[in-house]
């Protein structure tokens, strides 16, 4: 376990190899944070302020975060005071931040200016406040609960679909959808860009193709379904890599990826890779394939638009050439001159888009 006393500490906990950080945050603390986060206009959720639990668990999308360790604050209903009283009877040395007393920053404004003040009119403003934030983490589980069941009747292939979505109330279709962008973890947009972002989706029609951007996330519809994901940013219009023999290529910044798995009588004849070289890349157009072998070769095109993939994803998919061959396509699957037979070496390729 490790005992730290800052903020700062939380930033970067899922780099720590612990199963549990204790944090020293106290009742003081506790009450800085709900002030802090009412003056910001916070929600039900940042009101209920620091957890005395908190588990660091990974969101859709994050997977190479993995899971962090989980949060402990064990003194958050032990005052300030109490604390240092302890510390002075047992004669405990300990060092204080000389930024502590700087009152340019918020928390210590608070501290220093508007508490003393406080606790002259109200002294027991610290276990109040408290009290406040757990009943505004209480409320958040509760609309978690309420978008967790929303979630069940209004996600079809893990996408909001528009049409069930309408039939909720604005607050509760809100909450869904603040519920759905917290899960991919997205950071928040505004209130006023969560409501209007709402608000177009509400109205929007089956062929309707919205695309709203904020931070690194994008919101589009398609065929009246929610796609929720970070913002790709491919090297170039014409990006290309060479497969080695690699188990894993990451395309893109963001680590999005293409995996091979070896496994035999499955997916592409290896044997039939050896006929030149193996590449990865975008689709530029005119490209035809035929993965079933009772039916004529066909375009990527007419495919994709079958298989019911958005316009956007087409664009950013990545192939796999053997030479000029296209072999394989995510979603499509193997060419028929490609796919290995019952006792053939074979190698499976998967697409891993971190917005998945």
């Amino acid at each position: 376990m490790k005992l730290t006393p800052g903020m700062d500490a939380i930033k970067n906990l899922k780099n720590i190899k612990a199963d549990y950080v204790m944090l020293a945050q106290h009742l003081d603390d506790q009450a800085e944070t709900l002030l802090l986060q009412m003056l910001r206009g916070a929600g039900v959720k940042g009101l209920g302020a620091m957890p005395v639990v908190r588990n660091q668990m990974s969101k859709i999308g994050e997977e190479a975060l993995g899971t962090g360790p989980q949060i402990l604050r064990p003194l958050l209903k032990v005052s300030r005071s109490e604390i240092e009283d302890y510390a002075q009877n047992y004669k405990l040395s300990w060092i204080t931040d000389e930024s502590n007393n700087n009152v340019s920053f918020d928390r210590n404004y608070l501290r220093h200016k508007i508490f003393p003040l406080l606790e002259r009119k109200f002294p027991a403003y610290r276990t109040t406040f408290f009290r406040t934030s757990q009943h505004m983490a209480e409320t958040s589980c509760l609309l978690d609960d309420l978008a967790k069941f929303d979630s069940e009747e209004c996600l079809v292939s893990n996408q909001i679909q528009i049409k069930k979505l309408q039939k909720l109330s604005f607050s509760r279709a809100k909450n869904l959808l603040r519920y759905d962008l917290s899960q991919r973890g997205a950071t928040l947009p505004s209130t006023a860009k969560l409501e209007d972002m709402l608000r177009q989706l509400l109205s929007s029609r089956l062929d309707t193709k919205l695309h709203i951007t904020f931070g690194d996330t994008e919101v589009r519809s398609f065929k009246g379904s929610i796609y929720v994901g970070k913002i790709s940013i491919l090297p170039n219009k014409e990006w290309k890599f060479i497969w080695k023999g690699e188990k894993k290529l990451e395309i893109t910044e963001k680590g999005d990826s293409v995996r091979f798995v070896r496994e035999k009588g499955e997916g592409i004849n290896l044997q039939k890779l050896k006929e030149g070289p193996i590449i990865i890349r975008s689709r530029l157009g005119g490209e035809r394939m035929r993965p079933d072998c009772n039916r004529p070769r066909r375009s990527l095109k007419n495919l994709f638009q079958e298989a019911l993939f958005p316009q956007w994803e087409r664009e950013s998919l990545p192939l796999l050439f053997c030479g000029e061959n296209l072999v394989w396509a995510p979603g499509i699957g193997v060419d028929c001159a490609f796919q290995a037979g019952v006792s053939d070496p074979g190698l499976i390729v998967s697409w891993h888009p971190i917005s998945d």
